[in-house]
């Protein structure tokens, strides 16, 4: 039992770890956008699907508000597509990495249509309440 009781401590403090080196801190957000300084950190974004946009390669794109003052909307591409897409105005937990727009697109487009320089390049979805 005592065992056990270790090895759950263990995996909460690895999780604790973990969780801190995924928050968005004072400098990945510059003038209300992730920072591009940023490029390939990892991260957590919570929030609410505002706009559906198809993107190159037929990929679906996301932006999401945040609800967090000073902090602009901004746009999610899911690594994987995903089967029925997600709703809009649902509420989303995005596991990604932060992402110069024009370096995921080779046409360079990609800036210019979501209007952003970056763009969270999400590699998990959950649903957020």
């Amino acid at each position: 039992m005592n065992k056990l009781f270790i090895l759950i401590l263990t995996v909460l403090s690895f999780a604790a770890l973990a969780s801190d080196k995924v928050k968005i801190d004072g400098n990945m957000i510059l003038n209300g956008e992730l920072n591009p300084a940023y490029d390939g950190q990892l991260t957590i974004l919570a929030g609410e699907i505002i706009e559906i946009k198809d993107g190159p390669q037929n990929k679906k794109m996301y932006k999401i508000n945040l609800h967090r003052e000073g902090i602009k909307d901004i746009w999610i591409v899911p690594i994987a597509n995903i089967e029925g897409g997600l709703p809009l105005n649902g509420h989303f937990l995005f596991k990604g990495y932060v992402s110069v727009a024009n370096s995921l697109d080779p046409s360079k487009n990609l800036s210019k249509l979501i209007n952003s320089s970056t763009i969270l390049l999400a590699y998990q979805v959950n649903t957020h309440k």
